[in-house]
């Protein structure tokens, strides 16, 4: 077949009357076709905007007004030292007088009785295997020796006591109060974990004083005091401002996307006779042009599909359009349809250029050929990711068949320069160098999960790894088009590039297995036990422990 020379473009008037029948409207780009409406359109744009930038401008104030306005007419917070403080230090592991004088330096908002409790559980008769372990002690303790702790009636601790008690042997660690100065169960918890760093420094004088520290800071705190309440108010001041930036982002956004689709669109149709005049240039009988003269029809059908929608659009495409109801739907559609025609046209015209031995045939053949050599330049890598198999029999076929390969490339390319070759039959060759290195790969992956895998289900983890990895996207051949319209010709395990499939394997069967083997623990609470064993005989006092 005659080759009807297509190296150089069209006159751009040529491009214009061959193309999609609207396109010559839409090159004019005006959408309503006056300049009249473009103008009224951009005076509307204006006038909307400020509007938008004074409501949310108007909506920050506000929230800042109202911020300050809670704080400036909040009472002031009281604030003074412990009432009493006592130091029962059971284990003899705190210095009674340094604590003291540390505890003393705390400011409550409430009047307290501060109690500094140390305990050996065990002492008291309670397993160190249990959580509850902190609470039934302290009870216990106080019920011996300290029965003024507990309200008359038996069922809490007393008013305007609060208890910081620490196990140090057993890795305990609570707190304890009256029903008037208790907190809540969080602010419990908040109170173990400020004494756990102290506590596991073997710090019980520092353990206990952060403990009170930690609950005089929660102690009838003010609300605006409160970190709910001041991120609530944050939260509210920030939510103004993103959502007045990200309004006016989005609509850039779906506007700057919508003019970089017409830049593409525009250069597609300039290229379109060619597009065309290679589709009708590539052989029919071509095995490996068929699949592409397929992709001819989508082309035609995105390239009308497109240039309908570009006529949509208005002749300015600013913020504010892109901020107009369904603006973002008719942005991505037209983008997505000049991106697939982008890419298209460019495979339609190398398919041509290569079966058709065109002026750019070398260019077309590098790109089927890169596939190949990329896995050929991994072959050592790829098999140095199990050291111990570097020299099995698995590796070294591997790295027969890739020199093969490379000889096969060099041959393969001198036989179509020298037109011994057609093309077709090139591509064959490409074809079944790819195939043998995936044999040879596979065998390899599966010496791999031989000499790993511990059990079956192992094996089928590894197995599993890397599944649905692919390169067709990443190279656009030729070779690769007929792959994807008709994968179930290939074997199963077949890819553009089998030795880099081989390495992502390694990698995500690595990691996998590593995960079966270890699954991810749950983390168990360590703080937060309240409650005593069988109810405390009726006494529900507040406070919890925890570990440290």
């Amino acid at each position: 077949m005659a080759l009807t020379p297509i190296g150089t473009r069209p006159p751009a008037a040529a491009t214009t009357a061959v193309g999609p029948a609207p396109l010559a409207r839409a090159a004019t780009g005006t959408g309503n076709g006056t300049a009249g409406a473009a103008a009224s359109g951009t005076a509307g744009a204006a006038a909307t905007r400020m509007p938008l930038v004074r409501t949310a401008v108007l909506a920050l104030v506000l929230a800042l007004a109202l911020l300050t306005g809670l704080l400036a007419g909040a009472p002031a917070a009281r604030a003074e030292a412990p009432r009493t403080i006592t130091v029962e230090d059971t284990t003899g592991d705190l210095n009674a007088a340094a604590l003291t004088e540390r505890l003393q330096r705390i400011d409550f908002r409430e009047s307290v009785d501060i109690v500094a409790l140390t305990v050996d559980v065990r002492a008291l008769g309670y397993s160190p295997s249990s959580n509850l372990a902190l609470n039934d002690a302290v009870l216990a303790y106080a019920t011996q020796n300290h029965p003024e702790w507990i309200t008359d009636g038996g069922a809490f601790w007393r008013d305007g006591l609060v208890i910081i008690a620490i196990d140090p042997d057993n890795r305990f660690v609570g707190a304890y109060a009256g029903e008037d100065v208790k907190l809540s169960d969080g602010q419990f918890v908040d109170i173990q974990e400020a004494m756990r760093g102290p506590a596991r420094q073997a710090d019980w004088n520092g353990a206990i004083v952060e403990g009170a520290a930690e609950y005089a800071s929660l102690l009838g705190r003010p609300f605006y005091l409160d970190p709910t309440v001041i991120l609530s108010a944050l939260a509210a001041v920030g939510l103004a401002v993103a959502a007045f930036f990200a309004t006016l982002w989005r609509g850039s956004s779906v506007a700057r996307r919508a003019r970089r689709a017409i830049a593409r669109y525009d250069d597609v149709m300039m290229q379109f006779v060619e597009t065309e005049l290679a589709a009708k240039t590539i052989p029919e009988t071509s095995r490996y042009g068929e699949p592409v003269l397929r992709d001819y029809d989508e082309f035609s059908q995105r390239a009308a599909e497109a240039t309908r929608l570009r006529q949509e659009l208005p002749a300015h495409l600013g913020v504010m359009w892109g901020l107009k109801p369904g603006s973002a739907d008719r942005a991505r559609a037209f983008d997505a349809a000049v991106s697939r025609i982008d890419e298209l046209d460019d495979q339609i015209i190398a398919t041509n250029d290569l079966l058709n031995r065109g002026s750019r045939w070398r260019e077309a053949w590098e790109r089927e050929m890169a596939p190949i050599r990329d896995s050929l330049a991994q072959v050592d890598q790829a098999v140095m990711q199990e050291r111990s198999l570097a020299d099995a029999p698995t590796a070294r076929a591997l790295r027969t068949v890739a020199d093969k390969a490379e000889s096969g490339l060099a041959s393969t390319t001198r036989a179509l320069e020298e037109q011994t070759m057609s093309p077709d039959d090139a591509l064959a060759e490409l074809d079944l160098m790819t195939a043998a290195l995936g044999r040879a790969a596979t065998a390899h992956r599966d010496a791999v999960i031989a000499a790993t895998a511990r059990s079956e289900q192992e094996a089928e983890v590894m197995r599993d790894a890397g599944q649905g990895y692919a390169e067709r996207d990443r190279y656009g051949t030729i070779r690769g088009r007929r792959w994807s319209r008709y994968p179930a010709s290939y074997d199963p395990f077949w890819n553009l590039s089998p030795i880099l499939w081989l390495s992502t394997w390694q990698h995500s069967a690595s990691t996998d297995l590593d995960t079966y083997r270890n699954p991810p623990q749950s983390s168990s609470s360590s703080g937060g036990f309240s409650g005593y064993s069988g109810g405390g005989g009726g006494f529900s006092g507040a406070g919890s422990s925890g570990r440290f």
